[in-house]
């Protein structure tokens, strides 16, 4: 009984870290800092997902939603239903005239702080980004043909480190696999970590 309850305190406290890392670096608050607009998307609006961030630049709309916000967005706005898939941190890039969705920017962010099985979901990421661009390019909705669609990694500085191990064959194979399917990996404990990612945000816009 007690290797169970010694096996339960380790996964509660990793979930519990990996809660804490998300909201460290959850690009909300520092939308909101970079003039973004704060939108409800519910009536009575409870926490960040309950409201998206809105920002006019040049003839493009940026929106950004944090984890069930983007199902809420889609819906409200697209009457998209069917998402099954909550990223963690979506950034959609709109057209200001003919509202078509353009782009969407997905951000998963995972936190470990020792060898376990976060670690083997990075490896499901090039599935998932295909997922996402089958579902969004079968919808035939007239808002989203030609979708670019970009998924982005951000780790806590111990994964991030682990990963770029050039001396740990499976991370240089994991690596070379993300490289192919255009899977971005940064460390979300690197101090420019926003300055990246406005980068990603704002470019080609």
């Amino acid at each position: 009984m007690f290797k169970y309850e010694i096996i339960f305190y380790i996964m509660s406290n990793a979930k519990l870290l990996g809660k804490q890392f998300e909201n460290k670096i959850s690009l909300f608050k520092h939308l909101l800092d970079s003039k973004f607009n704060l939108i409800p998307l519910t009536k009575n609006p409870k926490n960040n997902s309950h409201y998206y961030l809105y920002k006019e630049y040049k003839n493009k709309i940026i929106i950004y939603t944090i984890q069930s916000g983007f199902k809420k967005y889609l819906n409200k706005f697209y009457d998209i239903k069917t998402i099954f898939r909550i990223p963690d941190e979506a950034i959609l890039i709109i057209d200001k005239v003919t509202k078509n969705i353009l782009n969407i920017k997905l951000i998963e962010i995972k936190s470990q702080t020792m060898s376990g099985s976060i670690e083997t979901k990075l490896w499901a990421a090039p599935m998932l980004k295909k997922e996402y661009y089958i579902y969004f390019n079968n919808l035939n909705h007239k808002n989203i043909y030609n979708l670019k669609l970009d998924y982005i990694l951000t780790t806590n500085n111990w994964l991030y480190s682990k990963i770029n191990n050039k001396f740990i064959l499976k991370y240089n194979i994991l690596l070379k696999i993300l490289k192919e399917y255009k899977i971005y990996i940064y460390n979300g404990d690197n101090i420019h970590y926003y300055k990246y990612i406005d980068i990603i945000i704002f470019k080609n816009l």
